[in-house]
């Protein structure tokens, strides 16, 4: 379903958790030596957004339930453990699991968030900016999202649409991945987003005329209306 990313690679150890991930590089160390996790610790402000009516059930908690194979990813490490988002999840067909997602440190204001996909199996966990998307019935089946951090997120029922933005740019994932990507559409940031049945509105900072400036963006064809940034002002709309 997801196409595995191989950025970063660790051999997992059964019974542990990895701390403090970086690509390629995992500190192997027991549960036990880890301060205790309270209850929902990273999932006090996590959502599970249902708007697509999920094949699948989740909950969020910091340990597996009896018998429940554990992962880490990126890499859907078994047995692993990394700090960030983690739940388990209950798939339509196939046994439960759970899952850590490491937990992204470009910005303390990244967003972390849990999303059932359009096609009602896919789920979307965002963890501190950091986003992985993961078939339900096959925990081996996921993809990191390049998009980095991901600073907040919207829906579009109508579109079936899951929009993620980072501190420039917006993309939207549907049914059969990616559906659009904009270029950078504002010099520093994106803020006070709405959204109706056609567009998504964000505003956006303009530093050739120091002042903020509202940009749109169509659900439908991701094309951007007004907008402020390096790239719009070379006149590079294709870039990403």
């Amino acid at each position: 379903m997801y196409e595995t990313n191989y950025w970063s690679y660790a051999i997992a150890k059964p019974r542990g958790h990895f701390r403090n991930w970086r690509p390629a590089i995992c500190e192997w160390s027991n549960r036990s030596s880890h301060s205790p996790l309270l209850p929902g610790r990273l999932a006090m402000d996590v959502v599970f957004d249902r708007t697509f009516e999920p094949h699948f059930d989740v909950e969020f908690k910091d340990e597996p339930s009896d018998s429940v194979t554990e992962y880490c990813y990126p890499g859907a490490i078994e047995g692993g453990f990394v700090d960030g988002v983690s739940i388990e999840v209950i798939p339509g067909a196939g046994n439960p699991w759970f899952a850590s997602f490491a937990q992204g440190d470009v910005s303390p204001s990244a967003t972390s968030v849990v999303l059932a996909m359009r096609d009602g199996s896919g789920i979307l966990v965002v963890s501190r900016g950091n986003a992985y998307l993961v078939a339900t019935n096959n925990p081996h089946s996921w993809e990191q999202l390049k998009l980095l951090p991901v600073m907040g997120w919207c829906v579009s029922a109508g579109h079936r649409l899951v929009l993620l933005w980072d501190f420039s740019r917006v993309v939207a994932y549907g049914s059969s991945g990616l559906a659009w990507r904009t270029p950078s559409i504002s010099w520093d940031g994106l803020s006070d987003h709405s959204i109706d049945e056609n567009r998504v509105v964000f505003k956006v900072w303009n530093a050739p005329k120091e002042s903020y400036e509202i940009a749109s963006v169509d659900l439908a064809t991701g094309t951007v209306e007004c907008g402020s940034s390096p790239e719009l002002l070379n006149g590079d709309d294709d870039a990403t």
